[in-house]
């Protein structure tokens, strides 16, 4: 094998292209080197009006275009992805209208749940079977001491409920804005209603329903009914009164006539 021979091998496949061009001293060069290579020296000399364009094509440089290829392929359908996805958002947002914006801000559901720590539902937000809403409050023993919404019967409801062995009852205040009390409706612990009325200094100073007051005499508490009504002054005496509070004064016993001296003459 020639020495022109064995670089036509290293280098690879040769591809000869005639063309119409110029006059080149590269492109002269390289078509006599491979003529040379191809037919010997017997050729006489390159061929100037129909010049011979040689392109050697290296193994290792086609192995490269092809990385290349592979590269810029995957490249474009990345690109194209990433387009449509862009394109489809832009079109989208001109598309969209201001219902939608809307609807985008609300949050669809037949029933919500706050939940605590352990999982427990401490206020539902639902439907009732009858198709009317309702909201319930849960306490941590599981017991919903209030629920609002609206019943069967299309009207609204306001429900706080008594939790038996609790100690204590429901009750509703009315606060200034000094966030005192002025007026509080609510249940004693047997479920006995009460109203109270008080005035800037925190005193009581009328009530409605049953309520404890406490003897001036004995210093005892007593029940009223849920059927009276008491008045207090600025200091909290009572002023007036409906079933009257009777002040009972403390009977001492007295002997009986004719009954002996235990005491014994000294």
């Amino acid at each position: 094998m020639t020495p022109e021979e064995d670089l036509a091998h290293r280098r690879g496949e040769v591809l000869c292209v005639f063309l119409e061009c110029p006059r080149n001293p590269r492109v002269l060069r390289s078509r006599t080197r491979v003529q040379q290579m191809l037919y010997g020296e017997t050729l006489l000399g390159p061929v100037i009006n129909a010049p011979l364009l040689v392109v050697v094509i290296d193994q290792e440089e086609t192995n490269m275009a092809k990385r290349q290829f592979i590269v810029m392929l995957i490249l474009a359908l990345v690109a194209g992805v990433i387009g449509g996805v862009l394109s489809s958002k832009i079109f989208s947002r001109q598309e969209e209208t201001p219902e939608d914006a809307e609807l985008g801000k609300v949050i669809v559901a037949n029933e919500i749940h706050l939940v605590d720590q352990d999982g427990k539902a401490r206020w539902v937000l639902a439907i009732s079977k009858d198709g009317e809403p309702s909201v319930t409050f849960v306490n941590k023993e599981g017991w919903a001491p209030m629920a609002m919404g609206v019943n069967r019967n299309g009207f609204p409801f306001f429900n706080m409920i008594l939790q038996p062995g609790k100690g204590g009852g429901p009750s509703l205040a009315l606060m200034d804005g000094t966030m005192k009390s002025r007026a509080v409706l609510g249940l004693w612990e047997d479920g006995e209603p009460y109203l109270r009325l008080l005035d800037r200094n925190g005193q009581v100073r009328a009530t409605l329903g049953s309520t404890v007051l406490r003897d001036s005499v004995t210093g005892a508490s007593i029940r009223r009914p849920c059927s009276s009504l008491v008045l207090f002054d600025e200091e909290g005496e009572i002023i007036w009164s409906a079933p009257q509070h009777v002040v009972r004064p403390i009977q001492l016993s007295k002997k009986e006539e004719g009954e002996p001296n235990d005491r014994k003459p000294r």
